[in-house]
């Protein structure tokens, strides 16, 4: 797997993210007590370690004396995201060459990024005269396209409840789904089978077939998918959402 380093660990450095790494959703604030239990360590090592971290922004300390992530963490995370949309790109290239010229489709890929999808990249098929592609200035609407519903499906229901509340279901073609329930349905079968298909929801005549790219611990980083016309998508939605899911999986294994 690319990205794990092979070579010898520094012990005081590996103790560092260690610590770092005693922080997480449901412990958020640790005293330093805390942290030298979690980690087997003596609290003056502890306190040693988390006084360098402190003096570089890496840990803060509260009112109270307990401990919590700095902001310095933050900033590297934000720097962080932008490598790991980078290498998401670099990476996913040449399989989305192999997809769009099998299929004579185009074939984007997107992050997931604060909520909403962020155009990563996108490859045309060689030697196709006519392409269907996403407009990609304009809003991608979640309800649906293919690669929206994947978003919808990893949400929360109070995060679906107060998307549904601030977005206008409105009707690109007869058969866009402006029904909340029918979209909900729609967006369980696509947990259940784990890719989703836009059916000429937003264009007429045009198909796409979506699936999601995942980072640890099954969270969603972004997707991949096709889009192209109905006589070359229709009949084949199956076994390109398995190339896909294969594509995914790939990137996925090289990118965490």
């Amino acid at each position: 797997m690319e990205g794990k380093g092979k070579g010898k660990n520094i012990q005081s450095v590996q103790r560092a993210v260690d610590i770092l790494n005693c922080f997480d959703d449901s412990r958020i604030e640790l005293s330093l007590n805390d942290i030298s239990e979690q980690l087997g360590l003596n609290k003056s090592t502890v306190h040693g370690i988390i006084n360098t971290l402190h003096n570089n922004r890496f840990i803060q300390q509260n009112s109270n004396g307990r401990y919590m992530l700095g902001q310095a963490l933050f900033n590297k995370s934000i720097y962080a995201i932008h490598a790991s949309k980078a290498r998401l790109r670099s990476l996913s290239k040449g399989y989305m060459v192999q997809i769009s010229n099998k299929y004579k489709c185009t074939s984007h890929v997107f992050a997931f990024d604060g909520g909403r999808l962020q155009f990563i990249d996108m490859t045309l098929p060689i030697n196709s005269y006519y392409v269907i592609s996403t407009v990609l200035n304009d809003v991608m609407h979640l309800y649906c396209t293919a690669s929206g519903k994947i978003v919808m499906s990893y949400m929360s229901l109070s995060e679906r409840k107060e998307y549904f509340r601030h977005t206008e279901l409105k009707a690109y073609t007869p058969k866009t789904l402006v029904s909340k329930e029918k979209i909900l349905e729609e967006v369980d079968r696509i947990a259940e089978r784990g890719y989703s298909f836009e059916n000429e929801e937003v264009e007429e005549g045009a198909l796409s077939v979506a699936v999601p790219i995942l980072a640890e611990e099954d969270r969603l980083f972004g997707t991949i998918s096709v889009t192209g016309s109905k006589v070359k998508i229709k009949g084949k939605i199956d076994e390109i959402a398995r190339n896909l899911k294969e594509v995914s999986g790939k990137i996925s294994r090289e990118l965490f």
